[in-house]
């Protein structure tokens, strides 16, 4: 049977680079460089008492924080820490800016704008990944540690992604 495209409505319309740029600047005050690479990094969600234990709150920025903060210094890295995160923990949003992130806290901004101006995004099991592929982007998948209770229980019901990813 013929396969028909329908799009993806979410990534569809979007502004300019230029346009997006701008908007960062004046609305956010981001003073992105000119010459530098954009890289963006989008850390899902994860429940607290559900999927992870308390000793794991924000296990998937918390892990990767230091890396990609030494990434600062030769790219402009964006975050966008997922508002219920934020909720959970909002010393984040200040962690984060310290260590040199643009962070993005717009929980209304349409996202496929920060893919769109994205040269690498940076993402572990939330759906904008595949955001990410659909808008063709270079994609480096991070992953959480095999002993943390996401993980087991993703390998107890058996979520393709796992496997995917080997």
């Amino acid at each position: 049977k013929e396969c028909k495209i329908i799009g993806y409505p979410r990534y569809e319309e979007l502004k300019s680079k230029e346009e997006i740029l701008n908007d960062l600047k004046v609305n956010f005050n981001f003073n992105l460089s000119e010459n530098k690479k954009k890289l963006f990094w989008i850390p899902t969600h994860i429940e607290p008492g559900i999927l992870i234990t308390k000793d794991e709150k924000l296990i998937n920025i918390n892990l990767w924080i230091e890396k990609i903060s030494e990434l600062c210094k030769d790219f402009d890295v964006i975050v966008r820490p997922h508002p219920k995160s934020v909720k959970i923990d909002n010393s984040i949003i200040r962690i984060l800016s310290k260590k040199g992130f643009f962070v993005d806290q717009s929980d209304t901004g349409k996202i496929g704008n920060l893919l769109k101006i994205s040269d690498l995004i940076l993402g572990d099991y939330g759906d904008l990944l595949f955001g990410a592929i659909y808008m063709e982007k270079p994609l480096l998948l991070l992953n959480l540690k095999e002993d943390s209770k996401f993980i087991q229980e993703r390998k107890k019901n058996m979520h393709i992604d796992l496997s995917l990813r080997d």
